[in-house]
């Protein structure tokens, strides 16, 4: 590595400006996932994503010969996974780590989406120290909580266009849990760029989610209508916390 002296020191205004910060994202999406493991079987569907700035989301999916396979919904700090073809829906906080695994039927974990779309959440300016390779500037974003500094977030950041082409989330004890590749940038002219193309390896339960975007809205207003489930009554409620 470099000596950190050689990151500009405008770099947190720089990285926010190639980088499209948004209020609101909706977009429509394909999704395959394989699995290294005789545990894990691949995997398709496609469907729609909502995304909103304040830790709302909304994501379904579903197949030609099932329909709808999965429906995830984020709201006040607390996730539900709702498998229809299972009859389950499952419940937990954002807060407590839940990583998903296509076994189960669960196609993407929330807390993967929220951290791989929402860049404009990290605060580049506090709590965050760089490195520098030959091609790109390293971002090591660290959070606290209960008092005990903590990586969470490896960012690298393209040295020529500040463009971030690749992300990689840590727990609270030091594991690697997502390893994020960004591509195919999509030009939101003088809000940045957005990637329509996510790579995401959950490296807890080995499994790659590719990730294709399209028709993609940014800063459109998201009716609360977005962000609510309906399931049947008198479903089975699993809980994770």
């Amino acid at each position: 590595m470099s000596s950190v002296a050689l990151v500009p020191s405008d770099i947190g205004e720089k990285i926010s400006t190639a980088n499209c910060r948004y209020d609101s994202l909706q977009t429509s999406y394909t999704l395959q996932t394989t699995g290294n493991t005789s545990d894990n079987r691949s995997f398709s569907c496609e469907g729609s994503l909502a995304v909103m700035i304040n830790g709302r989301l909304r994501m379904y999916g579903k197949t030609m010969l099932a329909g709808k396979v999965f429906d995830i919904l984020v709201k006040d700090g607390i996730f539900f996974v709702y498998l229809p073809k299972q009859g389950k829906l499952i419940r937990g906080s954002t807060n407590v780590p839940y990583y998903g695994t296509v076994r189960n039927g669960i196609a993407m974990p929330p807390q993967a989406v929220l951290k791989s779309v929402l860049h404009q959440s990290i605060d580049f300016f506090s709590n965050s120290f760089f490195e520098v390779e030959p091609h790109f500037f390293i971002a090591n974003l660290v959070q606290s909580r209960n008092g005990i500094n903590y990586l969470e977030q490896k960012l690298w950041i393209n040295n020529a266009t500040y463009i971030i082409e690749k992300k990689q989330v840590f727990d609270q004890n030091g594991m690697l849990v997502f390893d994020v590749k960004y591509s195919n940038f999509y030009d939101v002219g003088n809000q940045g760029v957005f990637p329509r193309e996510m790579n995401i390896v959950n490296k807890i339960t080995d499994e790659t989610f590719q990730l294709r975007f399209s028709n993609i809205k940014i800063n459109t207003t998201l009716p609360d209508t977005v962000f609510e489930l309906d399931t049947p009554k008198n479903i089975d409620i699993l809980t994770t916390d």
